[in-house]
């Protein structure tokens, strides 16, 4: 009997002291976990009272208010939402905004720039700022820039033209253009005194050198000869002294040089002095001096010139250079016979001929 007594003292001494692994039913252990992984509703029946006092049908008290969607940046799914109002509640008006690296999250930094807003107040991408124009490349345009240079000195003033208007059709620079102006103006000015020169020789008589000094004016088939027209404005030649002539077989021959004249020539690349021994309307054959005696060759008519020649002789010529294919000579020649007679060289039936035809 007093065993079972004190059997039972020590059950109730071990209840008290959690000795026998739960406490009364309700109270947690000393892991402040349900003994025996067994939880409160599980326990609780209908009516029965929590230590607390509530009732057992009482749920248990529910969690702390989740903060706001919008306020956490997060929607319910987890993603980034930005405080976009279409995503639950307005957001707390009192938090700072999100940084656009904290919701591109791990994705690097190309998210990040697709998730940046593109400019204010629009989708659209702000537009690009003026193309600043560079001009050519420097090696280009200096290698340009050098052929220009070496035809101004060479005094190539046709071929420094055509590489004047290569630079002027290009997209240049201001700092390029200003020096290609500068050239430009250059050579306007050398232009102008080739042509000064070319009359002075028409004037002199010196038709060959005229024709060869001319030739570098010439641009793309084209010669205005300002300076020459000026002079002549009764001719009414046009604006370009290098078009060519259309012949007709109306266009009589011209009329041979005379026998014994004296005459310049065109002889291997250089001028000579002679007299003419005989003569056609296509060729002439020359008698030249030298120290080694005297030679004859035969020329064509138009590589030959009669010393101080007159009007009659310089039309008579010009019908020798139109027959040659040499336009630009011809009507040099015509220059020369209205220079020597003025108005009075057009009223001659040859010399009209000459001139519609030149026209």
């Amino acid at each position: 009997m007093l065993f079972v007594l004190a059997a039972a003292i020590l059950w109730l001494l071990g209840q008290g002291a959690a000795w026998l692994g739960s406490g009364p039913l309700g109270q947690t252990g000393p892991q402040g976990e349900f003994a025996q992984g067994v939880t409160l509703p599980d326990v609780m029946g209908a009516g029965d009272e929590t230590p607390d006092g509530e009732g057992r049908g009482a749920k248990s008290p529910a969690p702390p208010a989740r903060q706001d969607r919008a306020s956490t940046g997060t929607s319910s799914s987890g993603t980034a939402s930005a405080g976009n109002p279409g995503f639950g509640a307005p957001g707390n008006a009192n938090q700072a905004p999100i940084p656009t690296a904290a919701l591109a999250g791990n994705s690097g930094d190309a998210q990040a720039e697709q998730l940046a807003p593109s400019h204010e107040g629009g989708g659209q991408p702000a537009p690009l700022p003026p193309e600043v124009v560079v001009g050519m490349a420097a090696d280009r345009f200096d290698s340009l820039l050098s052929l220009l240079h070496s035809h101004l000195a060479e005094q190539s003033l046709g071929n420094a033209s055509a590489a004047l208007q290569r630079l002027l059709a290009q997209a240049l620079s201001p700092a390029q253009r200003a020096q290609v102006i500068e050239l430009q103006a250059r050579l306007l000015a050398m232009r102008a005194t080739c042509e000064q020169s070319v009359l002075r020789h028409v004037t002199s008589g010196e038709l060959l050198q005229a024709d060869e000094a001319a030739a570098q004016l010439v641009v793309a088939g084209e010669w205005p000869a300002h300076a020459l027209a000026a002079a002549a404005p009764a001719l009414s030649l046009g604006d370009n002294w290098q078009r060519q002539l259309e012949l007709g077989s109306q266009v009589s021959d011209s009329t041979p040089l005379s026998r014994n004249r004296r005459v310049r020539v065109r002889y291997r690349d250089a001028l000579h002095y002679g007299v003419v021994a005989s003569s056609n309307h296509e060729q002439v054959t020359v008698r030249l001096l030298s120290a080694s005696g005297q030679t004859f060759p035969t020329v064509k008519a138009v590589a030959c010139e009669p010393i101080d020649s007159n009007a009659s002789e310089a039309i008579e010529m010009g019908f020798v250079a139109a027959h040659a294919g040499e336009a630009r000579l011809a009507r040099l020649w015509l220059l020369r016979a209205h220079l020597l007679d003025g108005p009075r060289t057009v009223r001659t039936a040859r010399a009209e001929q000459l001139l519609q035809m030149l026209r």
